[in-house]
């Protein structure tokens, strides 16, 4: 067993050995599999550069990307059907791709993300939709993730009536954030650090 988040935080850690009698994981590229190569668990916080996801991967595990200051751009294969709670949270990601494959995105998958300034999600996809870089339900009426790396002000669409948990959450390149009548719920800490800003 390795527990989630062993290793986040080591900037310094370029790859993860494992041993080849080993039953559970496995290694490519000194990034962290489950044996059967269907389960991302841990890319090392010293990887640098870009990242393609093996086209067996189905998940990508919990806490797999967290504080991996040194990967900007992975990309996401066609298959990928679970992106898990803070996949990728506080990585210097700047911009991702979601495949018409995801149908479920974990909570703070893109927490705390500084750099992150874009989600697009395939028009194909059953389940989530993305306006302007934004991530949305497929319906269009919950906003789930705000990318942290846009600045300004922003206006939440009109038809939306959610705002996700933590949606906004360290979103603090904005300045203000206009909600139409339209919202009817706002979630927990949807707005959690977003000190003097304005909220209307």
């Amino acid at each position: 067993n390795i527990g989630i988040a062993a290793f986040a935080g080591c900037s310094g850690l370029p790859a993860i050995t494992v041993d080849a009698s080993n039953p559970v994981y496995t290694n490519v590229d000194g990034v962290v599999f489950n044996i059967n190569l269907t389960t991302l668990i841990i890319y090392p916080g010293g990887k640098t550069g870009s990242y393609t996801v093996p086209n067996s991967v189905t998940v990508i595990g919990d806490h797999s990307f967290y504080v991996c200051a040194n990967v900007d751009d992975v990309t996401v294969p066609n298959g990928v059907t679970n992106i898990a709670t803070y996949a990728f949270s506080q990585s210097s990601l700047t911009s991702i791709s979601i495949p018409a494959s995801v149908i479920n995105i974990g909570p703070l998958a893109f927490l705390s993300c500084g750099s992150l300034t874009n989600i697009t999600v395939n028009p194909a996809n059953p389940v989530y939709s993305s306006t302007n870089g934004v991530l949305f339900d497929k319906n269009q009426t919950t906003l789930l993730a705000f990318p942290a790396g846009i600045a300004g002000s922003y206006s939440v669409p009109v038809g939306v009536t959610s705002i996700g948990d933590s949606a906004f959450q360290f979103c603090n390149g904005l300045n203000s954030v206009n909600i139409p009548d339209s919202v009817t719920n706002i979630g927990n800490s949807a707005f959690y650090i977003l000190d003097r800003k304005s909220v209307v």
